[in-house]
């Protein structure tokens, strides 16, 4: 298997994981000091987890565009139905 088809792979499996809910999986893909616009680590599956409670069926629908160097370049298209509250942990926005 080529390094960028193992890149590929295991960037599937990570958003594999997070349509199963299976967040402490997905947690072993990523670093402990990874960062985002909402925080780290934690804040990152906390939306996760609050966007399964409101979109139990959520699937993201990835499209791999390619791989350069150590990055995977993938475009999310999240589908779901929205059943539940969506109350995300970001100041100023409401419940939905």
């Amino acid at each position: 298997m080529e390094k960028s088809d193992e890149k590929i792979t295991l960037v599937k499996n990570f958003i594999d994981a997070l349509e199963t809910g299976e967040l402490d999986k997905g947690s072993t893909y990523m670093s402990d000091d990874f960062k985002f616009n909402a925080g780290g680590k934690a804040e990152f599956f906390e939306i996760q987890r609050r966007l399964r409670t409101a979109f139990p069926d959520r699937l993201l629908n990835p499209t791999i565009l390619g791989v350069e160097g150590n990055n995977v370049k993938v475009v999310l298209r999240m589908t779901g139905t929205h059943k539940g509250d969506l109350a995300l942990p970001i100041p100023g926005l409401e419940t939905i």
